[in-house]
């Protein structure tokens, strides 16, 4: 019989095996080793107490990884294992999350689910969940060697971001990056501070790049861009979670040759008693 409990109790390398089985046939491969599963759940804020589990007697067989700022919450991952899926399962976990959330003073729930999980984003629609945005996911291979020029990246003691006109998703939110191994570099041509980039050097994963309105349209974001390459350990670049009704962005990044690779749903649902009733 499957009982819904807290992780809180629950061991990394618990989690862990039923995290790989859940996700083994994702459709974007999501395996991963002990590090990057506890780097995930920091990055987002993910806590085991504000998480939801399904057991088997002992065995975790479905979880729901929560975050919350403030009294928002957020689904760091959803999976059940392959053996326990056409049960109803799933339906049980988001209902208890809710619950959950909602009991410690959350008044809303949000979470990304790619666009061609069309079976994950009908359950959450039944749950009251609705897509709010569309956020694509980019990516350029093997770009253009590196050219010299006045434009430089110089790495800031502290992550400091420029304030856009895109708003990011929680896992690029300031809180995200300041927990997870993002690096923050002051663009600067001619010894003056024209914009930001934040970066994962080890995985080529772009953040954010700002530009100062002022130094725009000059040529430096793709520089930057550039730079950045020189930086990484990765033969590419990618830029995740691009709102696409920032439609400057996403033009940008045509024009300097990535291309998308998914795009997910952000989704959202309200807790308030006026919402649920």
């Amino acid at each position: 019989m499957v009982v819904v409990n807290s992780l809180a109790e629950v061991g990394i390398d618990h989690l862990l095996e039923a995290f790989n089985d859940a996700f083994s046939d994702y459709d974007v491969p999501m395996q991963k080793d002990k590090t990057q599963l506890v780097r995930h759940m920091h990055t987002n804020g993910c806590s085991l107490d504000d998480s939801v589990g399904l057991f088997d007697e002992e065995r975790l067989v479905g979880f729901l990884l929560v975050a919350r700022r403030t009294t928002t919450a957020y689904d760091g991952g959803t999976g059940i294992r392959v053996a326990y899926r056409g049960q109803g399962l799933a339906h049980l976990l988001i209902d208890e999350a809710i619950k959950h959330t909602a009991k410690r003073g959350c008044t809303s729930f949000v979470l990304e689910v790619l666009d061609t999980n069309e079976r994950a984003k009908k359950l959450y629609e039944k749950h009251g969940f609705a897509t709010i945005r569309t956020l694509a996911c980019h990516r350029r291979e093997r770009p253009t060697p590196l050219r010299e020029g006045t434009l430089k990246l110089e790495q800031q003691s502290e992550l400091c971001l420029g304030r856009g006109e895109c708003q990011p998703s929680w896992q690029y939110s300031e809180q995200s990056l300041k927990a997870g191994s993002y690096t923050g570099f002051a663009i600067v041509c001619n010894r003056e501070t024209v914009g930001t980039l934040c970066l994962d050097t080890k995985r080529g994963m772009i953040a954010q790049i700002f530009i100062e309105p002022n130094q725009r349209r000059r040529g430096y974001a793709k520089e930057a861009l550039l730079a950045a390459q020189a930086l990484c350990e990765s033969d590419h670049l990618s830029f995740y979670n691009v709102d696409t009704a920032c439609l400057d962005l996403q033009g940008f990044l045509a024009a300097v040759g990535f291309h998308c690779v998914l795009t997910q749903s952000e989704m959202h649902r309200s807790l308030t008693p006026q919402a649920r009733a």
